[in-house]
């Protein structure tokens, strides 16, 4: 379908204290001869300047739709502000581009014009027809935290034990002006403080040691600054960085990315390999996991990791130091990071959650812009050489292994049509995920299904829903959520049955016929969203209801033909060399940045 991409911006620029330059852009989408329910046009804001790049998407767009003419019109609206959105660079002049993503078309720079609503008193703004270039009255810099040198950290570390000691020292009068505000002047007592006595004067007397020590979160900011100060350091004392370190939150083990680009790294002799795996945040870490860490940052060349590190929230690396992302899954399905700037649970500007990666590996050109987008870095630090984890998945040793592996310890299973269940969770994270048990019954699911057929249930790690099984069922239907590599039980799956989980990418790479079990995807769409149009991306069909998805089976009805185009657009390189390639760019940046 032909439309017409019509931008009517308006950009207002304007400069507010603390020199926190903001830039307010309204643009208009007017698309023609648009359908009602078509996904509507994704505007993209690309800013660059001659050290680095950033792409972000307007939030929230608004819609009007004349039904006389066909014409539809979205309007994007946000703030975004100047100081935050490059990274370690220090700069004075950038240029902002339009992009649409809209009906499974790019269009890219796209013409505009540009009406100035008010212009700040420095920020001087010139208007070219596909371009804006923003000149900033002196030069900005970036986020990027810089570190003390080596007699600022020993200050800094001093400073920090006097206030401690001296807050120690204080104590008897904390105690006595705690329980003033207990028994005499409750009115100071913040109201939504619960629990006993006991409670609240523990609370109240932790707030104010901590908040004498310059600490307002609490044993939580005690540990950040120990593991900040700890981390300086050790560096300071290290210039001259050495080894490879593996660092994850998620895991506790070398699985995943991370060992399979370990066991092809290892082979490299001459250099020291650190570990750090520990899944617990840093209020339930303890002084000595936290020493462990810095003193094992604090060397490293290079840090490997899988996934967002919320520990790199409270210290910024060294530039000795090279970070590099693996990423746990593959492709870009739902957004991420900050590609919810502007929604619910979505980072704020000036955040450094994920902005610190050096270098990051995605599965193919296709998605790399999207993963730019989600960490908030330059698209050329996205590198598309392919998930490690994935080689498996072209080896066919390894797979026939793996399927013998299963059989041998479920040989029940051998011979049988099986069926894996893998939905994704709802919720907004681990505290508070969970999958609607109405809206599947195993039990009714497998009886309506020929005796051959077998239900593997495996549900994300964050969901903690059981089913109860029928004892004539239970033959038929296992519960593999707390056991079983879930890439590993694709080894030995005939059809898949997911929503939104992004183990269709791994599916994909095997052909395997899919179902889109997606219930409530307006309301998905609508709290997650999406990069693409949900209907157009997955390569499956998809269904509503229980009833349907039992009608589909029973029928071979799965849209099977989707499945090796969607797989040739999300990976690249089809070898099962990922691992190889991804080592020896680790190897390429470990030897340049120790020369």
């Amino acid at each position: 379908m032909e439309i017409e991409v019509n931008i009517k911006s308006i950009a207002i620029v304007k400069d507010l204290i603390n020199e926190k330059y903001k830039v307010d852009i309204s643009v208009e989408v007017i698309a023609e001869q648009y359908q009602p329910g078509q996904r509507p046009p994704r505007i993209e804001l690309f800013f660059s300047n001659q050290y680095d790049n950033r792409r972000l998407v307007l939030p929230n767009p608004t819609f009007e739709y004349d039904e006389d003419t066909g014409k539809a019109s979205f309007v994007g609206t946000y703030s975004y502000f100047l100081v935050s959105m490059f990274w370690d660079c220090k700069w004075k002049d950038c240029q902002l581009t339009i992009d649409v993503d809209y009906d499974n078309k790019i269009y890219e720079k796209v013409p505009f014009n540009v009406e100035f609503i008010g212009q700040g008193k420095k920020v001087q703004v010139d208007s070219h027809p596909d371009f804006l270039e923003i000149h900033m009255p002196q030069e900005i810099d970036c986020l990027y935290e810089k570190q003390p040198n080596a007699l600022q950290t020993v200050l800094a570390i001093l400073l920090k034990i006097c206030s401690y000691l001296c807050a120690f020292l204080l104590t008897p009068f904390f105690v006595l002006d705690v329980l003033g505000m207990l028994t005499l002047h409750t009115e100071y007592v913040d109201p939504n403080l619960t629990g006993g006595f006991g409670n609240k004067f523990i609370h109240l007397l932790a707030w104010r040691y901590f908040s004498f020590c310059r600490n307002s979160r609490g044993s939580k900011g005690f540990k950040s600054q120990l593991l900040k100060l700890s981390y300086l350091t050790v560096s300071a004392f290290h210039p001259r960085k050495k080894g490879i370190m593996f660092l994850s939150n998620r895991r506790n083990d070398m699985t995943g990315n991370m060992e399979f680009v370990y066991e092809y790294l290892k082979k490299e002799r001459g250099i020291p390999f650190y570990f750090w795996l520990h899944p617990e945040e840093i209020r339930e870490a303890g002084i000595p996991m936290l020493l462990d860490m810095a003193r094992k940052l604090g060397k490293a060349q290079v840090v490997v990791t899988d996934d967002y590190v919320p520990y790199f929230q409270e210290l910024q690396l060294s530039r000795k130091t090279k970070l590099v992302q693996l990423w746990h899954a593959c492709g870009a399905f739902k957004t991420f990071g900050f590609s919810r700037t502007g929604k619910s649970a979505g980072p704020k500007q000036n955040s450094t959650q994920h902005r610190n990666y050096n270098y990051a590996f995605v599965s193919s050109k296709y998605v790399a812009k999207y993963y730019a987008e989600g960490f908030g870095v330059a698209q050329e630090k996205i590198i598309p050489y392919g998930v490690p984890r994935t080689d498996i998945f072209w080896d066919e040793e390894v797979k026939t292994k793996i399927r013998k592996e299963l059989y041998a310890t479920y040989p029940e299973l051998e011979n049988k049509k099986i069926i894996l269940f893998a939905p994704t969770f709802r919720g907004n994270g681990k505290n508070s995920a969970f999958y609607e048990k109405k809206r599947f019954d195993p039990n009714r699911f497998i009886e309506a299904l020929p005796e051959d057929y077998i239900l593997i249930i495996k549900h994300h790690p964050f969901v903690s829903l059981k089913y109860k099984i029928k004892e004539e069922n239970a033959s038929r239907i296992f519960d593999f959520s707390d056991k079983s590599e879930i890439n590993h039980l694709l080894f030995i799956t005939d059809v898949m049955i997911t929503d939104y989980s992004s183990v269709v990418y791994e599916a994909s790479i095997l052909d395997i016929p899919m179902l889109f079990y997606a219930y409530d995807l307006e309301n998905y769409i609508s709290s997650r969203d999406f990069y693409t149009d949900y209907k157009e991306f997955v390569p499956g069909k998809i269904v509503r209801t229980q009833e349907e998805l039992i009608d589909s089976i029973q029928n071979n009805d799965y849209e099977h033909e989707l499945v090796k185009e969607f797989c040739r657009k999300n990976f690249d390189i089809q070898d099962g060399k990922a691992s190889q390639r991804v080592a020896e760019f680790i190897l390429s940046i470990a030897k340049k940045s120790k020369s």
